[in-house]
């Protein structure tokens, strides 16, 4: 069964730069991991919105616990403010550490 987690990641001010620079160095990775990667970025906020797709929740396990998606975990805890969470459309809160416990 597909699995599909949203990340909704609201940065400090003046982090975006940091962030985009982040995720265009850890996208191609990432993509290898998952079978679709959507990142939305708005014009106006700090906000990205990261939509990450797997085609199992096995594929999914493994994907959490690779290095790249640690640092990805990383750099939204250190530059971001506030992060969503939605697991197969599901709110699942905001604490980055429980993606390690799916």
């Amino acid at each position: 069964m597909k699995k599909k987690l949203e990340l909704n990641i609201v940065l400090n001010s003046r982090k975006k730069l940091e962030f985009r620079q982040t995720l265009e160095c850890l996208s191609e990775s990432l993509l290898n991991d998952c079978s679709d990667l959507k990142i939305q970025e708005s014009q106006d906020d700090d906000v990205f919105i990261l939509l990450i797709q797997w085609n199992s929740a096995n594929q999914m396990r493994r994907a959490l616990h690779t290095n790249d998606f640690g640092i990805l975990i990383g750099a939204i805890k250190s530059l971001g403010k506030n992060t969503g969470i939605r697991l197969d459309d599901k709110d699942i809160g905001n604490d980055l550490s429980k993606l390690m416990t799916l």
